[in-house]
């Protein structure tokens, strides 16, 4: 079957039926434009990357939701339109929080705890990593401690990208809900955000 002859709607429809090559000449469609278009709202380049890769896993993670009907254009722009919004959105959250972390006030009023705190962190963090399964390990640590991008990490793995995105996606989930039966994960989160972005 030659998939980049088909319509956005019979592609659509394949994908509700979770077939992975109508997703794959979909990705092939959209990637380049929507990243184009989060680009002139994010103006960077790696966390533009991830959203269009969050948005694909997105799609393939609720392929069978998907109504065979929708303007699959439509419903990606939209979509990545909200993520953009929620972005810059947690973006200026974190960096606010951050800030407040580091500042120089706060580092003087209580410079050992934060140091007893800060090494808690990191080694429940690190804990959390060293748990998950290997392979699923490695290619979180490729993409968050190495800052290898999803095609990279593919592409030395010798896997495809979405696989890439599920074992990132997966690996997020566990790290947070490790960190949460952990410690109590309103005052986690933002030291949390600060070792995940290092």
């Amino acid at each position: 079957m030659v998939y980049k002859d088909k319509t956005d709607k019979h592609l659509t429809e394949l994908l509700s039926k979770g077939e992975e090559k109508a997703f794959c000449e979909l990705y092939i469609r959209y990637k380049n434009r929507l990243f184009l278009f989060s680009l002139k709202f994010l103006k960077d380049k790696d966390l533009t990357e991830d959203i269009v890769q969050d948005i694909f896993t997105h799609l393939w993670e609720s392929r069978y939701f998907i109504d065979a009907n929708y303007n699959i254009s439509s419903y990606l722009f939209t979509i990545t339109k909200n993520r953009i919004l929620n972005t810059l959105k947690r973006y200026s959250t974190e960096k606010n929080i951050i800030d407040i972390i580091m500042s120089k006030s706060l580092v003087e009023q209580v410079s050992a705890d934060n140091e007893i705190i800060d090494s808690e962190y990191k080694n429940l963090f690190k804990a959390a990593i060293n748990k998950l399964p290997p392979t699923r390990k490695k290619i979180f640590v490729l993409s968050r401690m190495e800052h290898m991008t999803h095609k990279e990490i593919a592409a030395t793995l010798n896997i495809s990208i979405y696989t890439v995105q599920e074992h990132i996606s997966e690996s997020l989930k566990y790290i947070k809900k490790y960190l949460s039966l952990h410690t109590d994960i309103h005052f986690c989160l933002p030291l949390f955000l600060y070792f995940l972005y290092q």
